[in-house]
């Protein structure tokens, strides 16, 4: 079973209109990166407890992830935030922003603040759980490189320079490494940009064949898994 049945693995046509993008190969035809893996918040932090990572489990994530280069297959990361950033998120109503995009408050701009420190701290913790395992892990966190305009991708996809840098970091050998942020906002001044639009725009511009979701359930449900009818 594919990494030992921690993930579920989806064709990237499973995962929405990717409508792959010129230049998503390299010349010689070679896809950018074989494999984008999400590692879900939940699954390497202890979402109940306050920035608690889960280090038995990302250390297992990682060690199997190590196993892909060594396959031949190259390999984008993404990572959710779990227990860190959520809460800070969520208390200081950054996901909401502000009426004006210049006019934030002053606890709004803490909130921000703090949420970024949260989700780069795990970033880190994720990053040195790589390394450890041999994997040339490098952080591409998004802000200030990507904005969202009404919480969404201005032009509806990542810009060019970032799409290059993650293709010219894939291109030298490494593994780029994204995680869900606080980001500027054209409308609302800040706004959050999720782990699970990162997994969109680096499968269509890397034209990756699959899409991984590492996760604490058995699979991709259709809906969350303790509600009643929700179905494997």
């Amino acid at each position: 079973t594919f990494m030992g049945g921690l993930l579920s693995c989806l064709p990237c046509k499973d995962v929405g209109p990717l409508r792959p993008t010129t230049g998503c190969t390299r010349p010689d035809g070679k896809a950018w990166a074989d494999v984008v893996v999400k590692i879900g918040g939940s699954a390497c932090t202890k979402k109940a407890t306050f920035e608690t990572l889960n280090d038995v489990a990302l250390s297992a994530i990682c060690g199997q992830l190590a196993t892909l280069p060594k396959e031949g297959f190259s390999l984008a990361v993404v990572h959710g935030a779990g227990s860190f950033g959520h809460q800070h998120a969520k208390e200081y109503g950054v996901s909401k922003g502000a009426e004006k995009a210049m006019a934030l408050s002053e606890r709004l701009r803490e909130g921000f603040a703090k949420t970024r420190l949260s989700v780069t701290t795990l970033n880190k913790h994720v990053i040195t759980a790589l390394l450890k395992e041999g994997l040339p892990a490098v952080s591409m966190s998004p802000c200030p490189f990507v904005e969202t305009s009404a919480k969404k991708l201005v032009g509806g996809r990542l810009s060019p320079s970032t799409v290059d840098g993650t293709r010219g970091l894939l291109g030298r050998g490494f593994v780029p490494v994204v995680h869900g942020d606080a980001v500027l906002d054209e409308s609302q001044g800040v706004a959050i940009l999720s782990g699970d639009v990162w997994m969109v725009e680096l499968c269509r511009e890397l034209g990756a064949k699959s899409a991984v979701f590492v996760t604490d359930v058995d699979g991709v449900f259709t809906k969350p898994p303790w509600e009643s009818g929700a179905q494997l």
